[in-house]
């Protein structure tokens, strides 16, 4: 009995390393927040996050540079320097009733102040525009400083700084009057951190600097998903990527790329093909990340056999077939049943004629490897193929299957 012979492939590729902006939103994904709309972007080596629009009282998407009339009002959608956007309204008609001012971020009304971080904020607005300044900022215990103003708080001296962005604010240690041989102790970054001591936080390796009057934090280098440290401005390799940690006005930012380009460790390039590693397919590398199609598949002796299509050679018909899902079987059955004494053409010229090992059926090396059949073999001698013929008192039918073997038939004739 004749088992088919199946195999399957199916091409794998690898895929790119960031897949999703901080929060788990997906390229191209909108988020809603506050008064503006945000969208992520992410490439293979890469994320961010850009302000695209802003929304009115109601939810109502602008993009920025445009403008929406809603209840009587003209919403301004106006970009920014920094990459940032407000929003300003007008009335669409001259009301008869007061301007109500618009609220800041949505839910702060004129003149409000709020607590953010370690600042004062205070809302601004009119009937036609809104923005939150900063107006003063908070000491750890949670004192009010005003802008230009200090206070005193256990050894430290808390300043508030104006800036071109609203305020800052600064720290140093409190100096008396009194003369004291005390030596002076650094400060701690954030708290916990001693000067020159290093530390990891997320992709990033940091370093604390402090003085008795002050303190800083700096990145230092970069970290492989596996922990390895790299050094701005270095390379390290892990896995099938190149992670580079590259130095920015804001420290460092670590960037990927592949190490091996290409398919089977980059052994192949975008646009080779290949044999599989059973020698069973023939693959096409189509990108630098290890994809592949699978474009034929390959016989015992080395022909190829395209995916959809079939081939005869010798005693057997080759398949390779395309599934639903994608994968590609490559099939081997037997013609017809049929099992000749040797393999054709392997040692028979072409005219040669081999002999069914039940001697009822012949037939013909035609070249190639391929064989027909030719003839049936019946008592008194030979029916051709696809005819009829009356030897003696049979009448014999010869006639050839779409497998590619043969069939034969005999009736008595009564006379």
């Amino acid at each position: 009995m004749f088992l088919p012979l199946l195999l399957s492939f199916v091409g794998l590729s690898i895929a790119a390393p960031f897949t999703t902006c901080p929060g788990g939103y997906k390229n191209g994904e909108k988020i809603r927040e506050g008064s503006f709309v945000k969208q992520c972007t992410v490439t293979p080596n890469s994320y961010s996050i850009n302000v695209i629009g802003c929304l009115t009282e109601k939810g109502t998407e602008i993009s920025i540079g445009s403008k929406k009339e809603e209840n009587k009002q003209i919403f301004n959608c106006i970009a920014t320097e920094g990459g940032g956007a407000r929003m300003e309204r007008e009335y669409a008609s001259t009301p008869t009733e007061s301007k109500e001012n618009m609220k800041c971020d949505g839910k702060y009304t004129n003149g409000q102040k709020f607590t953010e971080g370690s600042f004062v904020k205070r809302c601004v607005s009119t009937p036609y525009s809104a923005e939150i300044e900063i107006f003063g900022c908070l000491s750890p215990s949670g004192k009010d400083i005003a802008i230009g103003s200090k206070v005193e708080e256990g050894r430290l001296v808390y300043s508030c700084i104006k800036t071109s962005n609203g305020a800052k604010m600064e720290t140093a240690r409190y100096e008396s009057n009194e003369q004291s041989d005390e030596p002076k102790e650094n400060m701690k970054c954030s708290d916990k951190y001693v000067n020159g001591h290093r530390f990891n936080e997320g992709s990033f390796v940091k370093l604390c600097s402090s003085t008795p009057t002050s303190w800083s934090i700096s990145i230092v280098g970069c970290l492989t998903p596996s922990g390895e440290e790299i050094a701005i401005g270095a390379k390290a390799e892990e896995g099938r990527l190149i992670y580079s940690c590259v130095k920015t006005g804001k420290g460092a930012s670590i960037e990927t790329d592949l190490a091996k380009k290409g398919c089977e460790d980059g052994k192949y390039q975008k646009g080779q093909t290949y044999a599989s590693t059973n020698k069973r397919f023939l693959l096409k590398c189509i990108d630098d990340y290890g994809s592949n199609d699978i474009l034929a598949c390959i016989t015992e002796s080395g022909k190829e056999v395209k995916v959809g299509s079939e081939l005869i050679e010798g005693n057997y018909k080759y398949k390779c077939v395309k599934e639903s899902n994608g994968s590609v079987r490559y099939l081997k059955e037997p013609i017809g049943g049929m099992k000749p004494t040797q393999k054709a053409c392997g040692q028979y010229a072409i005219g040669d004629h081999i002999i069914s090992e039940d001697g009822k059926f012949k037939f013909t090396c035609v070249g190639a490897g391929k064989i027909n059949f030719t003839a049936c073999i019946v008592s008194g001698g030979e029916v051709k193929a696809d005819t009829k013929k009356k030897i003696g008192k049979w009448n014999y039918d010869c006639q050839t299957l779409k497998s590619g073997g043969g069939s034969l038939s005999r009736k008595r004739d009564p006379y």
